[in-house]
């Protein structure tokens, strides 16, 4: 085989274990799970438009190459990604545990990313180190706004999703709220959708635990 046709294949691999790992979040109508190639398309749209439609004057080539990558890295770690939420009775449903999970299987996918295409592409490696790091405004309002599009994906299917594993509005907000307000744009967006889910928090999210 030539070599740049083996690379060709290489990026092709890359491409189908990042794309086809699947999340822990349902939107609407699609009654399997959410993949990783969907979710960061539907990312890159939405930082787009966010950037046009507040004029925010962000690198738009940085932006859309830090949201079209940034969760590529979780399907080449053991376990997939480590979900936001969890059943109430599962062991990562405790944030420490959950976190430092979430830190070991990335930093494996990180490495075993590199190790797939770290010589051929090595720009890819780089968009998604600053992305992790949150180097600049443009991967903070990447970082922001991806925390934000899946509340909006789950609130416009009813609340599936957090029926499903039983997050209520407390916990959604502990842990949504913070990573949503490093960018301010979607830090006021996701004031107005936290308030829309109060308003309608029968519907949307399971009752509290008694």
């Amino acid at each position: 085989m030539h070599p740049l046709l083996a690379e060709c294949f290489r990026i092709v691999q890359m491409l189908n274990v990042s794309g086809n790992a699947t999340r822990t979040l349902w939107v609407k109508g699609v009654d399997e799970a959410d993949m990783d190639a969907a979710h960061q398309w539907r990312t890159a749209v939405f930082v787009w438009w966010l950037n046009e439609r507040f004029e925010l004057g962000y690198d738009f080539a940085r932006l859309f190459r830090a949201a079209i990558c940034h969760d590529s890295h979780e399907g080449h770690a053991p376990g997939g990604d480590v979900a936001a939420f969890f059943k109430p009775d599962h062991p990562l449903n405790d944030p420490i545990k959950r976190n430092e999970e979430k830190e070991r299987r990335e930093a494996i996918g990180m490495r075993n990313l590199e190790e797939a295409i770290g010589d051929i592409f090595p720009g890819f490696i780089k968009t998604l180190t600053a992305y992790n790091e949150r180097a600049t405004a443009e991967e903070r309002l990447v970082y922001a706004a991806d925390k934000f599009l899946d509340s909006l994906l789950v609130v416009d299917d009813n609340g599936r999703t957090n029926h499903l594993i039983g997050t209520t509005l407390a916990e959604h907000h502990a842990y949504k709220g913070p990573k949503c307000s490093i960018d301010p744009t979607v830090a006021e967006l996701y004031r107005l959708l936290h308030e829309h889910c109060t308003e309608h928090e029968s519907e949307l999210f399971p009752a509290p635990p008694a």
